[in-house]
C-alpha cells in the first residue's frame, strides 16, 4: 500500500506552468501534437471523468468518502489524468501562456 503525499493548494498552483510545459513536451516528444485537437482532448477528458465517477458512483453521500487504500490510489490516478487533460486543453486552446 502506498502512502499518498499531500501537497497544499498554493504549492500545486505554483507548479502549473511547469506541468503545462512538461505535458506539452511529453506530447511533442511522441509526435502526438497532431492528435491533440480540442475535440480529441475533450473526448479523452470525458472518458477519464467517467472513470473518476465510477470510483464513487455507488458510495452515497457519506463524508468523508468511504474509500479503501486501493480506491484512494485509483482516485488519485484518475484525478491526475483529468488534470493532465484539462491542462493540455488549456494549453492547446491558448488559455494558458507558455
Amino acid at each position: 500500500d502506498q502512502e499518498h503525499e499531500k501537497i497544499n493548494l498554493a504549492d500545486f498552483v505554483a507548479q502549473i506552468p511547469t506541468l503545462v510545459q512538461d505535458i506539452k513536451s511529453f506530447a511533442e516528444d511522441r509526435d502526438w501534437t497532431r492528435f491533440h485537437t480540442p475535440r480529441n482532448i475533450i473526448l479523452a477528458l470525458l472518458g477519464e471523468v467517467g472513470e473518476l465517477a465510477e470510483i464513487i458512483q455507488w458510495k452515497g453521500d457519506e463524508q468523508p468518502l468511504p474509500l479503501d487504500t486501493k480506491e484512494l490510489d485509483k482516485l488519485s490516478q484518475e484525478l491526475a489524468d483529468v488534470s493532465i487533460y484539462l491542462l493540455r486543453l488549456a494549453s492547446v486552446t491558448n488559455v494558458t501562456s507558455e
